[in-house]
């Protein structure tokens, strides 16, 4: 079981590959990407450099991907994100970027950041489209609030 991540710097393409019960959050630190807490094992990348994040879990594990620190201040060139959770119950906090959103089979918690207006997100959940376009959240608190969805299977 293990996280494995690359960063490519000609296309700014974060790709992270979960095959096990594992948990994976990005955030920044000090203008600096970190997953999981630590560098890449390029070495530092700033968070500003990423343009899209690409998150694929293979298998039946519950996974937590969290991705609620990633916010439009710290990673402003960040165009898409695209999480494939796999199979088992998992728990994903998404950013409010334009995002493909999977679930996959089992019982799936998935967490919207503060949605910015003309924001395009899709969430899928095995086969069926739940949610598939933008919409404008006005938040009391840019840390706190959050749209959420729980999917049954």
């Amino acid at each position: 079981m293990a996280i494995t991540s690359a960063f490519n710097s000609q296309t700014g393409e974060l790709s992270i590959q979960i095959d096990g019960a594992d948990d994976v959050t990005i955030a920044e630190v000090d203008l600096l990407l970190k997953v999981n807490g630590k560098d890449l094992a390029v070495g530092e990348v700033r968070s500003r450099d990423v343009e899209s994040i690409e998150i694929l879990a293979t298998g039946d594990f519950a996974n937590r991907i969290d991705l609620a620190l990633v916010d439009v201040f710290s990673f402003v060139f960040l165009n898409h994100v695209t999480i494939d959770a796999g199979g088992g119950d998992d728990h994903i906090e998404a950013p409010g970027a334009d995002s493909t959103l999977t679930g996959g089979e089992g019982d799936d918690t998935i967490g919207l950041a503060i949605v910015l207006e003309d924001t395009q997100v899709v969430i899928t959940d095995s086969v069926k489209v739940l949610l598939g376009k933008a919409f404008l959240m006005e938040p009391q608190s840019r840390l706190c609030d959050r749209f959420w969805l729980c999917l049954r299977h």
